[in-house]
């Protein structure tokens, strides 16, 4: 403490104590984690924060603190021995450094930067004289991956002889006028030697639909005629639907799947 004379005939009449203010500069950081052109919040991201030593001259995995999900899609410091969201401490140690790496994608997304083959990761340097705290934004965009399954085509119920040749287009619509691509950019498909083919699509946020059937058949058979729809659940559950519609007749359920399985086709 500090006195503070006030007398101006010399005695001490009071004392003020001033107290000097020791607060380390403080740095929070926040993301914005959002889907590749929807803009969608993302949750269920998981997020390795590093600070810089300086003692050891290398990143150090955080000792104090962490990255937590604070409300969908928005990312926030804790302590991680308290739990409390708030900011990390600037220390001699690390020099106000701090580097983020993205170590888990939300689910269908994918966390790998395709110009270094690493996942995302951003470095920021908060200012050690500022002692207001200080806040870094990362707006984090990821992109779905493709998922899908094989579809497999044999001669019927009795027997497990694969079918080639068949040709299988892809549609956005029940009535099947409309051709759509799938991931890969086709909406026409041929059975291969072992009667199957591939179906890609890219997870989304959003719930999607789509339809196939067989358009021509090899020769010596006949084209079937019934209807698949593709019901591909939102990212955050993954898992793909199958129906199947006779002409003229109700939609049942072949099988749902999830990521690549094997759907057994009649001809």
């Amino acid at each position: 403490g500090v006195s503070v004379n006030n007398n101006p005939y010399g005695k001490s009449m009071y004392q003020m104590a001033v107290t000097l203010d020791t607060t380390h500069a403080e740095g929070e950081i926040i993301i914005n984690k959002t889907e590749d052109g929807t803009g969608t919040k993302l949750s269920g991201a998981e997020f390795t924060l590093y600070e810089w030593s300086k003692s050891a001259n290398a990143w150090k995995i955080s000792t104090n603190y962490k990255i937590s999900e604070y409300t969908t899609g928005v990312y926030r410091t804790y302590n991680k021995s308290t739990g409390v969201q708030g900011a990390i401490e600037i220390t001699e140690d690390n020099e106000g450094k701090v580097r983020v790496v993205e170590t888990k994608a939300p689910h269908g997304f994918s966390n790998i930067d395709t110009n270094t083959g690493q996942p995302y990761a951003w470095e920021h340097t908060f200012s050690t004289t500022d002692f207001d705290t200080q806040s870094y934004t990362i707006n984090a965009v990821n992109k779905t991956v493709p998922v899908g399954f094989v579809v497999y085509k044999h001669l019927d119920t009795n027997t497990s002889t694969p079918i080639s040749g068949a040709t299988f287009r892809l549609y956005s619509n029940e009535a099947c006028t409309t051709l759509v691509n799938d991931a890969t950019n086709t909406s026409s498909f041929t059975t291969n030697a072992s009667g199957k083919f591939n179906l890609k699509f890219n997870l989304k946020s959003a719930a999607q639909t789509f339809y196939f059937k067989e358009y021509t058949a090899p020769t010596g058979y006949q084209v079937n005629s019934d209807t698949f729809r593709i019901s591909i659940a939102g990212a955050a559950t993954g898992t793909i639907t199958v129906d199947r519609k006779p002409s003229g007749g109700a939609w049942t359920n072949v099988t749902t799947v999830s990521y690549d399985n094997a759907i057994a086709l009649t001809n």
